[in-house]
């Protein structure tokens, strides 16, 4: 930073040029008495950088007052395109980072571009002014592709970002867009008139979240095809000089003049005429925008953006979701639950995002709608997985309830169809709970104590039937009320009961054993003839969403996990009596968070989760795909 003291502004910009030429902006300080006297001649003197650019609110004298925060053309772009914030305030920033457009001026058509450097200067006393945040877009490219060229990729392709200025939609923009001159402008603004469509939103929010004020008397002078700046919240109201620069290339359009001077859409850049558009030629020539050190971008591991446009991302295969449509056949005495819309609606969610990321999806119908969850999905039956790939798909993404004799397992499938999902024998298997809780304890790792009750014996396990059950029984098998009831299969926390005494144990599994359901015309036990009784864990619930070994892209970055590991872990909260509710009822979001940073350095967290781990590598032929 260049910051010095000078009665002559001519004077301090010939001096530091060199300084604004290496590091793109300039502070210049003067006292109040100096302060006063350089409005008149900053705007005679600053001509020598540049064609002086209006901005559409300010005066003569280039002042702009507070902003006007009314903006309405938004609305129009919400089915493609989603506001990147909620707040008001504009944060770190390019001026007129989307403006793009022509305008009439005498006999020609002349073409508005983003300013090439501004001027700042606030007019407000310190105490009404605010700091001045400034960010090298630069130093923060260099970064990114560093670290995560896939990040690169996803902001220097077109359309990334559009920017709703007043009444008019602008053309949309990558946030690094390549130049003729090898250079690379930014174009960045972080509020709620700027707008992503879905496949950029993440990018662009983690850009702000991860990379990225002036008292009185203060001018600043800024490279805007480099860096971002933001003024602090202002105790009074707005004021502050502002000048743009014109871009060091105006296009000039004599022949379109006739045809458009009068056409609506160069109506909204007749503010932004310059003032000394005639003196073009009397200006020093600034090279601004971000200029890389060629070593750095023609290296094989990162991107050349001589090219950008040629970016070669990943190819996807096309994805059709299942849905389940097919009852469970009868296991272990119990016919597991079929959801009410068989999973439809995670199906579509899952395919929306999908589409969303730019990973080509099939549908049943051409043209979903997001309000049907039918229009995303394909039935889990014979019909309709050969419908999917008769449509075109490749990979079956199998969102539904899977078991021995489920189609996926004894269809025939061309060697290019692969499976999302889990071998549907392994999950017949593993989907008992009594079954998984042995088979996870007898390799070391704790889970609640207990017994099987019924009225039958299970796989020669010995089964106790509820009236030879006795508090001494319990005991001896490390069991003590409150306990839990459950079925040995089924989802959703259903016939699932938290029991206080060993009278309510009784009356609970009393009804489970002796409710029926009719299947395929016969009567069955609807919760089979064998429920589980274990011990009641006091303390907090939490979940653990375990991943298998590979190569995952976390935030626009590779990262390699030789073994299996853990996504962060969610507590659970708002039980009923101890036992969280089913989905279907009160949704997942309502009595669910993640945890804190802060809670996730305890130990008992940690070792949860290493437990999990443990368990997902016991079963790792679970895991495998088809």
């Amino acid at each position: 930073m260049a910051e010095v003291e000078t009665n002559k502004v001519l004077c301090v910009l010939k001096t530091y040029m060199k300084s604004l030429m290496n590091n793109r902006f300039l502070l210049i300080c003067c006292t109040p008495d100096q302060f006063y006297h350089f409005i008149q001649d900053i705007n005679n003197e600053i001509e020598t950088l540049g064609i002086i650019q209006s901005h559409i609110r300010s005066d003569y004298d280039g002042i702009v007052s507070e902003l006007d925060s009314k903006y309405s053309s938004w609305k129009n772009c919400k089915e493609k395109y989603q506001g990147i914030s909620k707040e008001v305030a504009i944060s770190p920033h390019t001026d007129g980072t989307f403006l793009e457009g022509m305008f009439p001026a005498k006999t020609t058509m002349v073409k508005i571009s983003p300013p090439k450097l501004l001027l700042i200067q606030p007019i407000e006393y310190d105490a009404d002014g605010g700091e001045i945040i400034l960010v090298d877009g630069k130093k923060v490219l260099e970064s990114i592709l560093a670290k995560r060229p896939k990040l690169a990729k996803i902001l220097m392709k077109p359309l990334c970002v559009a920017f709703c200025r007043d009444d008019h939609m602008s053309m949309n923009y990558p946030v690094y867009e390549h130049m003729q001159d090898d250079s690379i402008r930014i174009h960045f603004r972080y509020d709620q008139t700027t707008f992503a469509p879905y496949w950029s939103y993440e990018a662009v929010k983690f850009l702000h979240n991860n990379y990225h004020m002036n008292p009185k008397c203060q001018i600043l002078i800024v490279d805007n095809h480099r860096m971002l700046h933001d003024c602090g919240e202002f105790a009074g109201n707005r004021k502050l000089r502002r000048v743009w620069l014109y871009d060091d290339d105006p296009i000039i359009l004599k022949n379109v003049h006739d045809i458009y001077r009068n056409n609506r859409a160069t109506m909204p850049y007749a503010p932004y005429i310059p003032l000394n558009i005639n003196n073009a030629s009397k200006y020093k020539k600034i090279n601004t925008g971000i200029r890389l050190d060629k070593s750095l971008y023609n290296k094989g591991k990162n991107l050349s953006f001589k090219s950008y446009h040629k970016f070669e991302f990943k190819e996807f295969s096309p994805v059709a979701i299942l849905y389940q449509a097919l009852q469970p056949p009868i296991i272990d005495g119990i016919r597991k639950p079929l959801k009410p819309g068989g999973y439809s609606d995670s199906g579509a969610d899952i395919a929306y995002s999908l589409r969303s990321d730019n990973i080509p999806i099939v549908t049943p119908v051409d043209n979903p709608s997001p309000i049907s969850d039918l229009d995303w999905v394909f039935p889990d039956t014979e019909e309709g997985i050969s419908t999917a790939i008769s449509k075109g798909a490749k990979t079956l993404w199998a969102n539904t309830i899977l078991f021995d004799t489920h189609p996926l397992n004894h269809m025939s499938f061309r060697e290019d169809i692969k499976l999302v999902g889990h071998l549907p024998s392994n999950v017949h298997k593993y989907d008992n709970k009594w079954f998984t809780n042995e088979l996870i304890k007898n390799n070391g790792i704790l889970v609640p104590h207990a017994i099987l009750i019924g009225s039958s014996t299970y796989n020669g396990t010995d089964t106790y039937r509820l009236n030879d059950i006795t508090l001494d029984i319990l005991n001896q098998k490390g069991i003590r009320f409150p306990a839990v009831v459950k079925p040995m299969r089924g989802r959703g926390s259903q016939g699932v009961k938290k029991v206080d005494t060993i009278e309510q144990m009784k009356e609970h599994a009393e009804k489970l054993l002796s409710t029926r359901t009719v299947i395929d015309g016969q009567y069955c036990f609807a919760y089979g003839d064998t429920l589980i009784l274990e011990e009641y864990l006091e303390g907090e619930e939490i979940t653990a969403t375990i991943m298998p070994p590979g190569t995952y892209d976390i935030n626009f970055k590779n990262v390699a996990f030789n073994k299996y590991w853990h996504l962060p872990l969610v507590k659970r909260f708002n039980h009923n009596n101890g036992i969280a509710p089913y989905s279907g009822v009160v949704a997942v979001i309502e009595n669910s968070s993640l945890i804190s940073n802060e809670e996730a350095q305890n130990p008992i967290y940690n070792q949860v989760a290493q437990d999990c781990e443990k368990a997902a590598q016991i079963m790792r032929p679970l895991h495998q795909s088809v």
